[in-house]
């Protein structure tokens, strides 16, 4: 059980402010209040309370059939509840209590929300001569975000795997091949992240006052609304798992590795349905998406000694993905970023294809001529972007293009925004005491959109140093960012999604994520000091990468710009062992 506790005691008291001149500010102090002082208790609390069971049964027939049973139960609840008050004019600055202050002024407010989750489940497991495993899961979830009815779900699972090198017609192959183990699985888990506590319910929301009456002194009453429409029929999202692996071990075990191959099936996503603004109310979530994933796994790794050298080498790679099966609703696609679309991988870019700047006054008069109803800026100039009609009917649509269809749209897919191809790379050496390893990670594709632009953004802000002498002159035709403008609309269409390379990228990168180096201190020596063990080392993180953004940008966040500046980290230190 945990029991927390949060008290706090809130001041506003006068301060004197100043004008632009130098001369005092008599007016109001605190713009929120209207310039009164104000003093306030808050008083929360947060009980949690998590509670579990479980046993172990095993039933051993012989050596070689053997039996666990695994059987439980679990239980986590959570309990929050707060009260605040406040008061305003206070009769002095010293003495900020609630009872010294304006009666005519006083206020106050309680919240309080709930949840809970039980689980019951169970496993069982075989065992045939450590050849063949079987295994067996159930498990019922029920929880309190769900309408009744809703609440609880039945979850099953079964895995089975073969070791058969430990098979007696194996033998023969043992030399070469030291370990094989074929691995088949599928299971379902239950989600119920990312939905309200009490969507379940319809509700009034109270909050604000609608003022009544004289308008000098008007009677406040409550402001009271309707809230969205209760989830009644939503419950938990299911995700059936199915994986087949394989894992080896070759050539007196200085070689291994992994094979995997799974897909992912989430049949009843929580999903957002587009409904008609006369609707008039939120709408929750349901259980309205398809979305599968597949992908695989390979990793191998090495380890042997040349002479007092010993090292190593492991390396992994990964890639899935994940596609929208189908949806409730038949969304209209929009440009940019749609993360559920049918049919199209969740995340997928639908954008226009660039064609280039205007070169000259005969490219802009063609450019004009193609797309004549509509789309684009009547003001355009010469160094503007060209986007592709791909429809051919004269308008420049934000919708999907499709083939053969002269009333579609120009939109293409290109991509989506998900990590492809993740790799990572472990090296190491050791030498009489010497050490040496390393780390690398990269991503062997992922595709972004570059939201900076030159000429504009924020008035306080700076424009970025990588467009400098880079947007189109007539000096600079084969520039790589627009003509600079300080037209709105100019600039907004010349910055378009779009596959401008200035705009569309792959930002696939490879860091040096760690290198260490350290020396371990030979026994004999260390030992006349009582010292078992005594190591020293030195670390660097991140200190260089092989990527396409500009300098000073990470490529694991691409174009953050309100991060703290990206650094890189050196360390010492000692390991001492008695």
């Amino acid at each position: 059980m945990n029991y927390d506790i949060y008290d706090e005691k809130y001041y506003s008291k006068r301060h004197q402010t100043y004008h632009w001149d130098g001369s005092f500010n008599y007016d109001v102090i605190d713009y929120w209040e209207g310039g009164k002082t104000k003093t306030e208790s808050i008083s929360n609390k947060s009980e949690n309370i998590v509670a579990s069971i479980y046993g172990n049964y095993d039933l051993n027939f012989s050596d070689a059939h053997k039996f666990n049973l695994m059987f439980g139960a679990s239980h986590e609840e959570q309990d929050n509840r707060g009260f605040n008050a406040y008061r305003l004019n206070l009769i002095s600055d010293e003495l900020p209590m609630l009872g010294l202050a304006d009666a005519q002024y006083q206020f106050n407010g309680e919240f309080g929300n709930a949840w809970a989750l039980t689980s019951l489940f169970g496993r069982l497991s075989y065992n045939y001569k450590n050849r063949v495993f079987a295994e067996a899961t159930y498990r019922n979830d029920g929880s309190s975000r769900f309408a009744e009815g809703k609440k609880w779900k039945e979850l099953f699972g079964m895995s089975g795997a073969w070791v058969i090198s430990n098979e007696s017609f194996f033998s023969s192959l043992s030399k070469d091949i030291n370990h094989l183990k074929i691995r088949l699985s599928w299971g379902q888990l239950g989600n119920q992240s990312g939905i309200g506590l009490y969507d379940q319910y319809q509700y009034v929301t109270i909050g604000g006052q609608y003022p009544f009456g004289n308008s000098n002194d008007p009677l406040k009453s409550p402001r009271a609304a309707m809230g969205a429409m209760p989830a009644i029929e939503r419950s938990w999202e299911i995700i059936e798992s199915s994986n087949v692996g394989i894992d080896f071990s070759l050539f007196n075990n200085k070689l291994g590795g992994s094979l995997d191959y799974f897909i992912k099936n989430n049949k009843n996503m929580f999903y957002s349905e587009e409904f008609p603004s006369i609707l008039g109310a939120a709408a929750p979530s349901l259980n309205g998406a398809h979305v599968r994933t597949n992908g695989g796994e390979i990793s191998l790794n090495w380890k042997d000694k040349i002479g007092a050298i010993g090292y190593r080498i492991s390396a992994i790679i990964s890639d899935n993905n994940t596609k929208v099966i189908s949806l409730s609703d038949s969304r209209n696609p929009r440009q940019g970023l749609n993360t559920f679309l049918e049919d199209y991988p969740t995340n997928s870019f639908l954008i226009y294809e660039f064609d280039g700047f205007i070169r000259d006054a005969a490219d802009l008069a063609d450019y004009k001529s193609k797309i004549n109803k509509g789309g684009v800026p009547t003001n355009l100039r010469i160094g503007d972007a060209k986007y592709l009609d791909k429809d051919g009917d004269g308008i420049l649509e934000p919708k999907l293009y499709k083939e053969g269809d002269p009333n579609s749209g120009d939109l293409i897919y290109k991509g989506t925004s998900n990590q492809r191809y993740l790799y990572g790379l472990n090296l190491g050496i050791n030498y009489k005491g010497i050490d040496l390893s390393a780390f690398l990670q990269g991503v062997g594709q992922w595709y972004n959109i570059n939201g900076t632009y030159a000429g504009g953004g924020e008035v306080w802000k700076q424009a970025s140093q990588y467009f400098y002498h880079n947007t189109w002159s007539v000096d600079r035709p084969n520039a790589t960012y627009p003509r600079l403008t300080q037209d709105g609309g100019i600039q907004n269409y010349n910055y378009q999604w779009s596959t401008a390379p200035y705009k569309y990228y792959n930002n696939n990168y490879l860091r040096l994520k760690e290198i260490q180096i350290g020396y371990t201190l030979p026994v004999m020596i260390t030992r006349k000091f009582g010292v078992e063990n005594l190591r020293v080392y030195a670390t660097g993180m991140n200190l260089f990468e092989i990527d396409n953004l500009p300098i000073g940008f990470d490529p694991e966040a691409p174009y953050a710009e309100n991060l703290i500046p990206f650094s890189r980290n050196y360390s010492i230190g000692v390991n001492i062992q008695f």
